[in-house]
């Protein structure tokens, strides 16, 4: 076992008791490791971190993003004992969540829900749904108009 192997086990267990689960780190990071010792390299360096974090080309931006990032980590853990090992920049492959779109219902689908809400078994669950979809449709109301100009 070469000593980025080694590295890579005392890691998982160091941060698993510290309460991570890791599951995909674990598998992503001995993806990069596969990498690694194709290429012949010793330790870990930007240069082979960014070829593999970019892997597949037609891959999401976020995707590569994050497979860095978890190369990043491990990558910062190696530096404490490798003082060759390159740590990739944060900005390297920035991240950019996206929103999704909130949906905004119409005054109709509000009216069906909140009778709906009138067939619930419970008058308790009733009036509770009932003043949930209320309070949801007053906030989207009052975020969605537009500013007065005041």
């Amino acid at each position: 076992m070469n000593a980025l192997r080694q590295s890579l086990l005392d890691y998982l267990s160091l941060r698993r008791a510290m309460g991570y689960k890791l599951r995909r780190p674990e598998k992503l990071l001995h993806q990069f490791l596969d990498f690694v010792d194709a290429s012949g390299a010793p330790t870990i360096t930007t240069q082979h971190a960014l070829a593999w974090a970019c892997q597949p080309a037609n891959g999401d931006a976020n995707w590569w993003a994050h497979r860095l990032s978890v190369v990043r980590v491990f990558a910062t853990y190696v530096r404490a004992e490798d003082a060759s090992a390159e740590v990739p920049p944060r900005d390297l492959l920035p991240c950019r969540p996206r929103r999704a779109t909130p949906y905004l219902y119409s005054e109709e689908e509000i009216a069906a829900l909140l009778e709906a809400a009138g067939g619930l078994r419970t008058t308790l669950r009733q009036a509770t749904y009932r003043t949930l979809i209320g309070l949801l449709a007053a906030v989207s109301h009052i975020l969605s108009a537009e500013p007065d100009g005041s």
